[in-house]
């Protein structure tokens, strides 16, 4: 199996769940806030830094979702390898993680509203993805 036991299965959950409660509470929050303040009547001009957050908080909760429904054992299933699911797990990790990069990258040229819960919330989601890259080479290192 490509996803060897603990060592990673452990580190994929603390950065799918932490991203997607740290993430989802943080964009939910930006979202409240530039959307509270569009100007009425006007085009909305919402910045593209908020779909990128958001990317990044359900990817990995998604690939995690993906990675312990979809058995290989299950009838109908057969087409998908345990290894295909764990891949496809670790590819949503790293998306979310680029994701997490972009809107970084963005936030730092954003001045509207929401910019501070937005950099608050990619800075959270940057040092969760760190700690489970950090954890995931301890306990791999050790085995």
């Amino acid at each position: 199996m490509w996803f060897g036991g603990l060592e990673y299965i452990l580190p994929g959950v603390f950065v799918s769940l932490g991203c997607a409660v740290i993430g989802c509470f943080f964009s939910l929050i930006a979202w409240i806030g530039v959307v509270s303040n569009l100007p009425k009547g006007q085009r909305w001009n919402i910045p593209s830094m908020l779909y990128t957050l958001s990317a990044s908080s359900f990817l990995g909760l998604a690939g995690l979702l993906l990675y312990f429904n979809l058995r290989p054992d299950a009838p109908g299933i057969g087409v998908f390898s345990d290894e295909m699911l764990s891949r496809l797990w670790t590819s949503s990790m790293v998306a979310g993680f680029v994701f997490v990069l972009i809107t970084m990258l963005l936030a730092y040229l954003y001045s509207g509203p929401g910019r501070r819960f937005i950099l608050v919330g990619t800075i959270l989601l940057f040092l969760i993805n760190a700690l489970g890259f950090i954890g995931f080479t301890l306990m791999h290192g050790s085995s």
